[in-house]
């Protein structure tokens, strides 16, 4: 049977896939590589501002007032992780 050590499965995962960062009105913004979303950013997936929210936390307004959107995360996350936000698993 094998295990794994839960700590360096996640290690793994960020040395492999870097964290998103997006820059705006002298601010970076990063989101984390899809790899390690929540279950509840997954589960809300279908639904672009709820998962922009989750995502971006207490830095969604500051993202929002620096230009960002929904939408505009969305594209960045399809071009960058490959990740289709907002769009349903019947699509």
């Amino acid at each position: 049977m094998a295990e794994y050590e839960l700590s360096e499965v996640v290690a793994e995962i960020r040395d492999e896939h870097p964290p998103i960062v997006i820059k705006a009105a002298g601010e970076a913004f990063e989101i984390a590589p899809p790899q390690l979303w929540s279950d509840e950013i997954i589960e809300n997936g279908t639904d672009p501002v709820t998962t922009a929210r989750l995502l971006l936390g207490d830095r969604y307004d500051a993202f929002v007032a620096a230009g960002g959107s929904a939408i505009v995360l969305a594209r960045i996350l399809q071009k960058e992780a490959g990740v289709s936000v907002g769009e349903s698993s019947a699509s």
